[in-house]
């Protein structure tokens, strides 16, 4: 069954190998969440031995939470700032000199979209890789599948659904929001105050078209709230 898994092909998680191997992940994030802080060097060991791969340097601050470990592949000069979770069902490989900011969550798990076929308890996963030298923000969501390129930086809060391109410059979740934010106001400053209450019914539509408008028009531009989006 876990080759099932690796291979991206229908499982289940229930599978005695794979329960065996989620319980001594979670018992070695335990012990290694449960150490003083002084305790750097023993922590970096207990997480050494659980991962697939671990390059030089590395440093993952607690609580930091994984599915199996085994699955996560990391290079040299890795940072892992606090809450971070690694849903890894899926492999994760990561380059070097990572920086990864609080309560960062990589998801490689998902689930069939036939609700029968889910509730059968089938699941799937999807390998997440990430370059050299990214950055990933607070609060992101890496979704199942995606890529984040060599020197990317992935904005605050962002639910990253597509592949981000090398070099990519970051996706601000605060951009639409902001935008439209202002735009509306523009919108309702810009309204002449009316007696007619047929005619202030007719402005106030207007004033909902146009800002549903400018809605579309800001989504085209920025993106949903927090989703990187796949090119610039």
């Amino acid at each position: 069954m876990r080759e099932r898994m690796l291979a991206g092909e229908l499982y289940r998680a229930g599978d005695p190998e794979l329960a065996a191997l989620r319980m001594q992940a979670r018992n070695t994030a335990y012990a290694a969440n449960m150490l003083p802080p002084s305790e750097r060097e023993r922590r970096m060991a207990l997480w050494r031995g659980l991962f697939g791969a671990m390059g030089e340097g590395c440093a993952i601050l607690p609580p930091f939470l994984c599915d199996y470990g085994c699955n996560i592949h990391v290079g040299a000069q890795l940072f892992v700032n606090f809450g971070c979770i690694v849903l890894d069902c899926a492999e994760v490989r990561i380059g070097d000199d990572l920086q990864v900011a609080t309560a960062v969550q990589i998801i490689t798990a998902t689930h069939p979209l036939d609700a029968a076929e889910r509730a059968s308890g089938w699941e799937m996963a999807r390998p997440v890789r990430i370059g050299h030298r990214a950055w990933i923000g607070s609060g992101a969501i890496l979704l199942p599948g995606v890529t984040v390129g060599d020197d990317a930086v992935v904005g605050a809060g962002a639910i990253v659904t597509r592949d981000v391109p090398p070099s990519w410059p970051g996706t601000r979740p605060a951009s639409y929001a902001n935008c439209l934010s202002i735009r509306r106001q523009q919108a309702l400053h810009q309204a002449a105050p009316c007696p007619d209450p047929s005619r202030v019914r007719t402005a106030a539509m207007r004033h909902r078209h146009r800002a549903a408008r400018m809605e579309t028009a800001a989504r085209r531009d920025v993106g949903w709230v927090g989703i990187a989006v796949a090119q610039p």
